[in-house]
């Protein structure tokens, strides 16, 4: 029973401190409530020379916190935090090199 109490703690602390997916798909929109963190997830293949970049400017209900790629296989992920109630439209570009090749728009609403 000691040994599982640590186990425990570090499930349920591991869970508080997760991302949750904004993975509905422009138009939809993925509502989070104020306080919760989130993240957006692209695929990103650095072999192909592709990177993605936000190009969304003055979140009012967000706050962009970084942005960790996971590799080829599971791409970038873009995360958030919700700040206040309202709604972002989060614009991402694809691009390899000097060229856009697609676009990938995700809003989300946040409430109290």
């Amino acid at each position: 029973m000691k040994n599982s109490l640590p186990f425990f703690f570090s499930i349920l602390l591991l869970s508080a401190c997760s991302y949750k997916d904004a993975s509905a798909p422009y138009p939809e929109i993925n509502t989070f409530k104020k306080g919760e963190r989130l993240r957006v997830n692209l695929p990103e293949n650095h072999n192909n020379k592709e990177n993605w970049l936000m190009t969304s400017e003055h979140l009012t209900a967000l706050k962009h916190l970084n942005a960790v790629w996971h590799g080829n296989e599971k791409g970038i992920d873009f995360n958030f935090e919700t700040v206040k109630p309202g709604t972002d439209t989060l614009t991402f570009v694809l691009r390899q090199i000097q060229d856009t090749l697609k676009q990938h728009r995700v809003i989300v609403q946040v409430t109290e």
